[in-house]
């Protein structure tokens, strides 16, 4: 008995290196092949829902497999639910709206991002802070009442 044969064990090769190139092929492609994501962003109904839903559709576009779905509350109602479901741990929303007024029922709920700085994100990541808008905004107001008056 001779054993196997010459062809018998380049046919065995070959079935090996189509079935690894195969593996290899799905592997990769599964690796490489971005994940859609959505963000789920709570926010009060009105303008603010509505361009913070804008701003979502222009960040999909530039990020094709990120989805921006934007949940409404009454202005009313939307702390008492944001709040609930951070108690609750819950990870039902990715991204919470408040304003100034209730900021500081947020606080336990918020981190300093000072010592991600340079790390995770740029500063020029970050939106400007809400108050030096609104001075001016009262100074102009202001201004034109003066002017006015």
């Amino acid at each position: 008995m001779r054993g196997i044969s010459r062809t018998t064990w380049v046919i065995i090769g070959v079935i090996i290196v189509v079935i690894i190139a195969i593996g290899a092929y799905y592997y990769i492609k599964a690796v490489t092949t971005p994940k859609t994501v959505t963000l789920v962003v709570v926010a009060y109904s009105g303008t603010t829902a509505q361009f913070i839903q804008f701003a979502g559709q222009l960040f999909h576009e530039e990020h094709p497999n990120v989805y921006v779905k934007v949940i409404t509350y009454p202005f009313s109602q939307y702390v008492t639910n944001e709040l609930t479901a951070l108690e609750a741990h819950s990870t039902e929303y990715d991204i919470i709206e408040f304003t100034s007024t209730s900021a500081l029922r947020f606080v336990p709920y918020v981190l300093p991002l000072n010592p991600y700085v340079g790390t995770l994100f740029n500063m020029s990541d970050l939106m400007t802070p809400q108050e030096p808008l609104a001075v001016s905004s009262i100074i102009l107001q202001l201004g034109r009442l003066s002017i006015l008056v």
